[in-house]
C-alpha cells in the first residue's frame, strides 16, 4: 500500500488505484489514519470499510482497497495516459 500526494494504491488480487484527497488542514489531528503502521496487515476488505470514513485520507485507501478488488476483463484494457 501507498498513499502518495496524488494516488493512492493498494495491492490485493490486484492493484487498486485511487486518488488522494487532501485535506483541507494537512496538519489537523482528524487527518490521522487509524491504525498507521499497520494497515499492510489488514485485509483488503477490511480496507475497504475505510471508504465509509469521514477522514479524506482514509476515504482514499478504503477506495482502492476496493479498487484492488474487482474483477477486470484484461481484453477490454486500453492503454491511454491517465493525466
Amino acid at each position: 500500500m501507498l498513499v502518495g500526494a496524488h494516488w493512492t494504491i493498494v495491492c490485493s488480487r490486484h492493484c487498486g488505484l485511487a486518488s488522494t484527497i487532501n485535506p483541507p488542514s494537512p496538519h489537523n489531528w482528524k487527518t490521522l489514519v487509524r491504525d498507521a503502521g499497520s494497515l499492510h496487515t489488514k485485509s483488503a476488505r477490511k480496507l475497504a470499510k475505510y471508504a465509509l470514513s469521514e477522514n479524506p485520507l482514509e476515504v482514499s485507501i478504503g477506495v482502492a482497497a476496493i479498487n484492488s478488488l474487482l474483477e477486470t476483463d484484461e481484453g477490454n484494457v486500453v492503454d491511454v495516459n491517465a493525466q
